[in-house]
């Protein structure tokens, strides 16, 4: 497997924990942020738009469509392949990053 940096890990936490900065966390928790995507203010942002539909992100989106081009959920996140082109997709979209963050940078010092 590639390795990745801090930032590929967090985003991947984020992604299967449903617990970081996008719409579907805001509206539970952190109401003073918006729910809705940037791609259209009638979507609300969630896990799997971010991953599946959102046309911010459709050119990361060949990387999931390596493995499934039909974006076969199950596929995705039952193969390593699968996984393997999660983390590709989130390190290449910044798609579960607060839009104004530095990305996170690991030292192995």
């Amino acid at each position: 497997m590639t390795p990745f940096n801090v930032t590929s890990e967090f985003l991947c936490h984020q992604c299967i924990m449903g617990h970081g900065f996008f719409g579907e966390y805001y509206q539970c928790f952190v109401p003073t942020e918006t729910p809705q995507c940037a791609c259209n203010d009638h979507i609300i942002q969630t896990r799997q738009h971010l991953l599946l539909s959102c046309p911010l992100y459709e050119h990361p989106r060949h990387h999931l469509m390596k493995v499934s081009p039909h974006l076969d959920q199950c596929l995705l996140f039952q193969s390593k392949h699968g996984w393997q082109a999660i983390l590709h997709f989130l390190c290449d979209s910044r798609a579960f990053l607060k839009a104004n963050a530095t990305p996170l940078v690991h030292d192995p010092g």
